[in-house]
């Protein structure tokens, strides 16, 4: 189907749109992507609609978590300079532990922010198996994951088993 541009730039028709199919924002003309309002609505109807909001709404923390709160895995869609800082990710994860999932390489590979991570997370078990591998046979991260879910144990390197 094709979407007369008219339409695309009607910020009410977008509004209406988004409210109830929150990617719908795919079709909405650029200027409406980097409209906070509209994202907003879009993210909170589907957080996979992240994708498709401006690269600068990408970015903003309050848009993100909205997003992460839909679905865990709307985080993918987070700026790269987001899912590289520490405290943004941080939060992130507080909300959605599986978000580390989509945590950069480099904060997977940061033992005291995975620790961190691990400490404030209701789901360490989420959070642990998206950790970097060199960090899962670190005993003091693996003995953090399992204080609070036993079941991370399933997680770590098999190097920690004992015969």
């Amino acid at each position: 189907m094709i979407i007369d541009d008219s339409l695309k730039k009607d910020k009410d028709i977008v509004m209406a749109a988004v409210t109830t199919y929150g990617p719908s924002l795919e079709y909405a003309d650029d200027s409406l992507k980097k409209d906070k309002d509209i994202v907003m609505t879009a993210v909170a109807q589907s957080g996979e609609a992240l994708e498709y909001a401006d690269l600068s709404l990408r970015g903003d923390l309050e848009v993100v978590l909205t997003a992460v709160d839909d679905s865990t895995s709307a985080f993918q869609y987070a700026s790269e300079s987001l899912r590289t800082d520490k405290e943004s990710t941080l939060k992130v994860t507080k909300e959605e532990p599986l978000s580390m999932a989509f945590a950069s390489d480099e904060l997977k590979k940061d033992k005291n922010f995975v620790l961190e991570v691990l400490d404030q997370s209701w789901d360490s078990y989420g959070a642990f198996q998206h950790v970097d591998h060199s960090l899962k046979s670190d005993e003091e991260v693996v003995l953090k994951a399992i204080d609070s879910s036993s079941s991370a144990f399933k997680y770590a390197d098999s190097s920690l088993s004992r015969p």
